[in-house]
């Protein structure tokens, strides 16, 4: 029978320190999953995830990858949600009605604020 070399496949590199990992997702530090507890964690950086959907977005803040780009004004985002809030500046639309008035928002974040105009509460108290 003949000799088989043994050849060391690359399988993953690290895109920030540029590590070698042979094994497929060893370049996660994944331990604990199954509690729930934030276990993923890139090389480099000190943030950790619960999970990989969570870990990929942010990991695009270290690479400076941005793969969602606006077609009217050419600005790009890391997230995907950013980027279609982005989206309403230019299409005007306002999903978010007051129940107290006829204003609308593009957030619900201000439009909650704005409420606060009608109901008086003053939710922040200087300490």
């Amino acid at each position: 029978m003949a000799h088989v070399a043994h050849t060391e496949e690359i399988l993953n590199k690290c895109k920030l320190c540029n590590k070698i990992f042979h094994e497929k997702n060893d370049e996660y530090r994944n331990s604990g999953s199954d509690s729930g507890e934030k276990t993923y964690q890139y090389c480099e950086c000190d943030n950790t995830f619960a999970n990989k959907v969570d870990h990929d977005p942010h990991f695009m803040i270290h690479t400076g990858e941005k793969p969602h780009k606006c077609s009217q004004c050419d600005k790009t985002f890391t997230r995907k949600y950013d980027f279609n809030r982005h989206i309403l500046t230019h299409t005007g639309e306002k999903r978010h009605q007051c129940s107290h008035c006829d204003k609308k928002f593009t957030q619900k974040s201000v439009l909650n604020k704005h409420i606060l105009t009608h109901t008086g509460e003053k939710p922040h108290q200087c300490s």
